[in-house]
């Protein structure tokens, strides 16, 4: 936060603001807008001090995972039995991700964050979920991973179709079977 403050302020900050000589805390809770206010505090007169008011950053507008950093989301074997073998890797493509974008991981958060993925019933996907305490970034951040078609289909050979589960990756089957001795009932439509 520092760093951003000592950007838009360079033309009147002749001294650049360091955690060493400031501090940051918050500064009362979010302002119905979703404004957030934090108080920067000179550590050695604690009279001189300036409250910033700002909107945290979506890292949900910022981060994309591509298939480089998807690379431990593989459902081709099935699901797996506990959703936590994921935790470790998804939060390492994660924070590879932010790096590839600027961001400093090391500074961006205070306290170390938390990653798992979880299963959305609703939309019928999985959900990489980012939690971090941060004065400049929102503290929850939800990026839906891409459909896998092993999610539906385990089976690998069907009559009339065979098809490899890693061929599929990242990309829709906008196919639509009709069964016409069935009076046009239709079989899901993978979207």
């Amino acid at each position: 936060m520092l760093d951003l403050v000592n950007a838009f302020n360079a033309e009147t900050v002749y001294t650049p603001l360091t955690t060493e000589r400031i501090r940051v805390e918050s500064y009362g809770p979010p302002e119905p807008d979703g404004r957030v206010s934090a108080l920067l505090t000179n550590k050695s007169k604690p009279d001189d001090y300036v409250v910033v008011r700002y909107r945290k950053l979506s890292l949900n507008d910022i981060i994309t995972l591509g298939p480089d950093h998807l690379t431990w989301f593989d459902l081709s074997k099935g699901k797996p039995a506990d959703l936590r073998v994921w935790s470790e890797p998804a939060m390492a493509s994660f924070e590879s991700a932010c790096a590839e974008r600027g961001i400093v991981v090391s500074k961006a958060w205070e306290n170390p964050a938390q990653c798992h993925v979880e299963y959305d019933i609703l939309t019928d996907r999985y959900i990489l979920v980012y939690e971090c305490e941060s004065f400049v970034y929102e503290s929850r951040t939800r990026i839906t991973l891409p459909y896998h078609i092993g999610q539906d289909l385990t089976k690998t050979t069907l009559p009339g179709l065979e098809y490899d589960l890693a061929g599929f990756w990242g990309r829709k089957l906008l196919e639509e079977v009709t069964i016409t001795k069935l009076n046009g009932f239709r079989y899901r439509e993978f979207v």
